[in-house]
């Protein structure tokens, strides 16, 4: 299953930009594609979202249980998809100098072999930094 994992500067503090990366509703400001968020937070170390992403081939709809692991790291495990075989990955964000943060974005995948093969690796490591500009830009825009 390939990983991609970008890290960027951001001009926030960890706490702000962590603060985001938990509001999974907002991540459709940093993800044109998204199409709606559930979320479940029965459990405020675990909350179950649910995604559905709008794709070339075919909506995309994938639940997973986050694990806030502290002040600046959550992990997440994919429970069950329409379209994927697996998603997993972390958000690592730590301070840096000047009251900037080092926001770590990392996602393993695994698709049918349909899409596989018709969708380049490197389309998927596109994305991946497309979203992580997009959210640096939503943080020191929306502060």
């Amino acid at each position: 299953m390939p990983e991609f994992t970008q890290t960027i500067e951001v001009d926030r503090p960890a706490g702000e930009c962590f603060r985001v990366a938990q509001d999974f509703k907002a991540y459709r400001n940093f993800i044109p594609a998204l199409k709606s968020v559930e979320v479940d937070l029965s459990d405020a170390i675990k909350p179950v979202v649910t995604f559905s992403i709008e794709a070339p081939l075919g909506d995309i709809t994938y639940k997973v249980r986050y694990e806030i692991q502290g002040e600046g790291r959550m992990s997440w495990a994919m429970i069950e998809s329409n379209v994927l075989k697996a998603n997993s990955g972390y958000w690592a964000i730590e301070p840096s100098a000047g009251g900037k943060s080092s926001v770590t974005y990392s996602m393993s995948a695994a698709f049918p072999a349909w899409i596989a093969w018709a969708v380049p690796q490197s389309k998927f490591e596109e994305q991946i930094g497309k979203t992580v500009k997009r959210f640096k830009a939503y943080v020191e825009n929306s502060q």
